[in-house]
């Protein structure tokens, strides 16, 4: 396992930064904070864009930075690459020839740029001109030109942000497919704590320039919560049912049958969730999902799931479970005094319930 070494300080205008960590580079690791927590300092000192008062920067055993020995590894020569929220693709260059710039520096590249090309949906883009694409698809070509310089760090900078609703959702997903595609070790940087439950393993919380908070996103998401700082749902990716019985069963009753990709079968409004290429994203309130120790015989409500509580916290007169329902968690918030009435554990069986009308399309607090 390689790792990002960081131990720096710095003296910003309202406060100062000094971080020290050791970050697992697995999985996608995400990066969270408010405006002005210092997200952006610690990254352009990653990057080596800017160089603290002291400190050592290490990246799979390579030192990248070490201010006592006076080293300091040009920017160019990191192997680190970013997207932002705005790309910094060549206008005078179509699709195909801003992606080959990403690869000019590789000697043996690894990657098959024409399997990540068609999985990001370029394929037939790549003679146009990017002053004539979307900004969904600008923003694809400039993640896949990203991952194809092939980086040992690729940090995702606030990349969604300026995009729509709908766009957001779906570079989301592709974010997720490349990952899963390359491997490639991956910063994820947001303000929103919706994106880093649909993509991150880890994250790592941001305050006044310090790392408040790091785990494992599922401990550390209670952990906000518990603490009051956001509202906790349960954030999943979804694919409509394509049984024809089950279209039928829609038209008659208002409902639309979803599938994850655990197997789970939930029920939503009709027309509730836009699909980008037959999947979506979507989230449910953790006040909308009810608890029973027993199954839920004759309710009205259509989704009735069975799980194992996993993690209980509890914050005055507040409690939010973590269940893990065939591999997916979910987030239940009841009342301390309900929780007392059933007597519920952590490792305990249960069963959740909420409505199809709890269940709709990432809800993006802020928004």
């Amino acid at each position: 396992m390689s790792y990002l070494e960081v131990n720096i300080k710095a003296q910003l205008a309202n406060f100062s930064l000094a971080v020290e960590e050791r970050i697992p580079l697995t999985g996608i690791v995400g990066l969270f904070g408010h405006s002005g927590a210092g997200k952006s300092t610690l990254l352009k000192t990653i990057a080596g864009l800017k160089t603290p008062a002291v400190g050592d920067i290490s990246l799979a055993d390579t030192k990248l930075l070490a201010t006592k020995e006076r080293l300091n590894i040009a920017s160019k020569h990191r192997r680190i690459v970013g997207v932002f929220q705005q790309d910094s693709l060549f206008p005078h260059l179509n699709v195909r020839d801003n992606l080959r710039f990403g690869r000019k520096r590789l000697s043996s590249p690894t990657l098959d740029a024409d399997k990540i090309i068609e999985q990001a949906g370029l394929t037939l883009l790549l003679d146009r001109k990017v002053t004539y694409l979307s900004g969904g698809e600008r923003q694809k070509v400039a993640l896949v030109q990203a991952i194809l310089a092939e980086p040992k760090l690729l940090i995702l900078d606030e990349p969604v942000t300026a995009l729509d609703r709908q766009n957001k959702l779906a570079i989301l997903q592709l974010i997720k497919l490349l990952h899963l595609t390359t491997q490639m070790p991956m910063l994820f940087v947001s303000h929103n704590i919706s994106e880093h439950e649909f993509l991150c393993e880890q994250l790592y919380v941001m305050e006044n320039g310090q790392i408040i908070e790091r785990g494992e996103i599922s401990g550390v998401v209670a952990q906000l919560t518990q603490e009051q700082r956001i509202v906790p749902q349960t954030v999943l990716k979804v694919e409509q049912t394509d049984l024809p019985e089950q279209k039928g069963l829609a038209r008659q009753n208002g409902l639309m049958q979803l599938r994850t990709p655990n197997g789970l079968e939930l029920y939503t409004l009709s027309g509730r969730i836009i699909f980008n290429q037959g999947s979506s994203v979507c989230s449910i309130l953790a006040s909308d999902i009810s608890v029973c120790t027993s199954p839920p015989d004759h309710s009205s409500i259509v989704n009735q799931l069975s799980g194992i509580i996993t993690h209980i916290s509890v914050h005055q007169h507040q409690a939010l479970l973590t269940v893990n329902c065939s591999g997916q968690e979910f987030f239940s918030a009841i009342t301390s005094y309900s929780m007392s009435q059933l007597a519920l554990t952590v490792n305990q069986p249960i069963y959740l319930q909420f409505k199809a009308s709890a269940l709709q399309q990432l809800a993006y607090q802020g928004d």
